[in-house]
Formats: C-alpha cells, structure tokens, sequence
C-alpha cells in the first residue's frame, strides 16, 4: 500500500502550467482535480481529470527545462503502469499537449536511458524509513484490512490521505490488472457521514461515468464486482 499524504502548497513554474491547464481542461467539460501540491512531493499523478466520453486521465506534469521524477513516484508509477493505469506527462496547456491525452500512455519516455537520479534512490530507498498512517480510529481499522485483503489478491492500493488538495476524494484508489481500476471510500457502518466536497466530488465522478464503492468492512470486497453503490449511503 502507498500512501499519499499531507503535502505544501509552495508555487513552482510547474505549478503556475498546471493551472493553466487545469482551467484549459475545464473549459472543455473536463472534471479536473488536484491530488497535490507540487512537484517534488508524494508519488501520486498531479492531476486526476475525466471525461465521460473519453475517460479517466491520471496527468504529471513536468518543467520543458528542468525535471525530474521523486522516489515516491519512482515506486508508484511503474506499479500503476503494471496494472494497465496510463500516465501522461504533459509539459503545457496548448493544443498539441492536449493531443498526448489522446495518445499511448507517455511518462515512461521521459525516463533517460541513463538516469543517475535512479541510482541516488536506490542508494537512499534503505533510509526513507515507514510510510506514514494517514489517520486513526474505526474507519481506519477497517480501511487497513481491506487494502491488506485487496493486496493479498493482487491489487495495488494507493491511500489517499486527506488535505487540502486532496479533499473530497474517495480513500482508495485501487488497481489490477484485467479487474480495471476502483475508487473505494470506507465507512463505519456504526456511524458515517459526507463532508461537502465529496458530495460535490463523487456526483461529478459519478456523471462522468467514474464509478465510487463504499465498503464498510473487509467482507464486503466482493460488492466491488457490482456495480458502483455510494449513492446508496445518501441519507
């Protein structure tokens, strides 16, 4: 399991495009969020953005001059990539950068063939030390035995732990080859509500076609082979 946890909100040039191309994505009817807050910070893709008739895009981006990938996204994009989850790097918000969203997943071609910065994480991997919990309590118990479960069968987890730019998304995102990918949200089943940015966000997933589960215990994994039921909770 990865974790995906608090981050800073520092600008950067990569920054100041992305928001560029956030709102260049939105004017074409593009859901578009924020996962972080900068370039050098947890390995999850900067930008989650879906369409209805074109799909979901999972999107980094990076500076034309100068750029790099973090450790984090050194362990999170390959395993992605091996569970059938395109990544796009785009390096603008023009029309030609636009056209990549509608080409072959691109990140890969953007690692050297030589990559010393590779060889440094190899180096550094042994003193990273443990990911760290993104929360306690009930909800947590829960959500740990389900990615445990879900590990155990083959899927890759990534927890997507709560901050500012990552408020109102699902707590999982999980991937398998063959199985596609699932936005999961836990909930106690004694006891549960939605902030309002998950009401905002799961609607607008959810017309987009992006389907969210809500799972409120480990035995219920199976509900994830149906058809998405989070609309169910609404009370």
């Amino acid at each position: 399991m990865v974790v995906i946890g608090k981050i800073r909100t520092k600008q950067n040039p990569e920054k100041k495009i992305q928001n560029k191309l956030i709102s260049y994505l939105r004017e074409r009817d593009w859901f578009v969020r924020q996962t972080h807050g900068g370039s050098y910070q947890a390995g999850v893709p900067d930008l989650y953005a879906v369409k209805r008739r074109y799909g979901a895009r999972w999107i980094e981006m990076k500076n034309v001059v100068n750029y790099r990938f973090t450790d984090d996204q050194l362990d999170v994009f390959p395993q992605l990539s091996k569970q059938g989850v395109g990544i796009w790097v785009l390096q603008g918000h023009t029309d030609a950068d636009y056209a990549r969203l509608f080409g072959p997943p691109n990140w890969a071609s953007y690692l050297p063939v030589s990559n010393p910065y590779m060889r440094r994480r190899s180096r550094q991997e042994k003193d990273r030390g443990p990911l760290k919990k993104a929360g306690s309590g009930p909800e947590m118990v829960i959500q740990d035995k389900i990615v445990a479960a879900l590990e155990a069968d083959g899927w890759f987890c990534l927890t997507m732990a709560g901050c500012l730019f990552q408020s109102g998304f699902p707590d999982l995102y999980v991937a398998k080859k063959g199985e596609g990918t699932r936005w999961i949200e836990v909930k106690n089943p004694d006891g549960y509500t939605f902030t309002g940015s998950q009401l905002e966000t799961f609607a607008r997933m959810q017309a987009e076609g992006v389907g969210i589960w809500i799972l409120t215990s480990v035995t219920q994994i199976p509900l994830l082979y149906e058809k998405p039921n989070w609309h169910h909770f609404l009370k």
